[in-house]
């Protein structure tokens, strides 16, 4: 009997690995478009979401998310840096304060190591042990199968439908 169940659980949780992912959007929101060749299911967005909130940071307290929320309007958050949305995150590219990131990819290991080693050059240094570094970006460790989660979540934020809309384009163009 125990087989059973076991077989059963296995079964079950296979189907909802598979099981297409149904958007549950607000009126007008365009539902996000993912590739042919790597649909979006119910178990993907949800290890995608997980990821996302993961304190997987050295402290354990930090993750994305703890960044990419609401910017707050209290007097003592004056000046902070302020963290981009992640609509469309897949098409702002470069990435960071300075464009010096090229891909989505890069941009999760340049957080993975705690920021970035340059070799040579009038930036070169350990970014990991620069004094402005942000404290809350202590690095964290990522399987090559989780960070290519992470990027298929990231890009499942495109909004093409907005992006395309020619309502929304840029009025002084000939």
């Amino acid at each position: 009997m125990r087989n059973a169940c076991v077989i059963l659980a296995l079964f079950a949780l296979t189907a909802l690995a598979e099981e297409p992912f149904q958007w549950k959007l607000p009126p007008r929101f365009p539902k996000p478009v993912a590739p042919a060749d790597n649909p979006m299911t119910t178990a993907k967005v949800n290890l995608g979401r997980r990821l996302f909130y993961d304190p997987r940071s050295v402290n354990g307290k930090e993750s994305c998310g703890s960044c990419h929320r609401r910017f707050t309007k209290r007097l003592q958050d004056v000046g902070k840096f302020k963290i981009p949305t992640l609509r469309n995150i897949a098409v702002t590219a470069p990435y960071m304060h300075d464009g010096s990131v090229a891909t989505l990819e890069d941009a999760i290991e340049h957080y993975a190591a705690g920021g970035r080693t340059i070799a040579s050059g009038p930036n070169a240094g350990v970014g990991r042990n620069n004094p402005n570094k942000a404290s809350n970006v202590e690095g964290f460790v990522l399987t090559a199968a989780e960070k290519k989660d992470l990027v298929a979540f990231l890009e499942s934020l495109t909004d093409k439908e907005f992006l395309n809309n020619p309502d929304l384009a840029n009025p002084w163009r000939r």
